[in-house]
């Protein structure tokens, strides 16, 4: 089984953004769901990510990350960020 917290998966879900390197460049998908921050009130929505993601072969939640829309494209900023490989 392959290291779900390598550099090569960190890599793919943190791929910086062509426009902006500063910014993430790596949308929401089947497998990375992407949170500014984690709240208690909020574990709901969470699970339902998990669930999503027990369905196929796993996938991140990562926390302290905020969306910026430029123009037509959503783009993602690190803040402060936690990380959960789920499954």
């Amino acid at each position: 089984m392959a290291n779900p917290l390598s550099s090569d998966a960190l890599s793919k879900i943190f791929k910086k953004s062509s426009r902006n390197p500063d910014l993430i460049g790596t949308n929401e998908g089947i497998c990375v769901e992407y949170k500014e921050s984690f709240g208690w009130k909020s574990l709901s929505e969470y699970f339902r990510a998990m669930a999503a993601f027990a369905n196929r072969d796993g996938g991140y939640i990562v926390f302290g990350v905020v969306s910026q829309k430029q123009g037509t494209t959503l783009f993602f900023k690190i803040f402060d960020f936690f990380i959960y490989k789920l499954l």
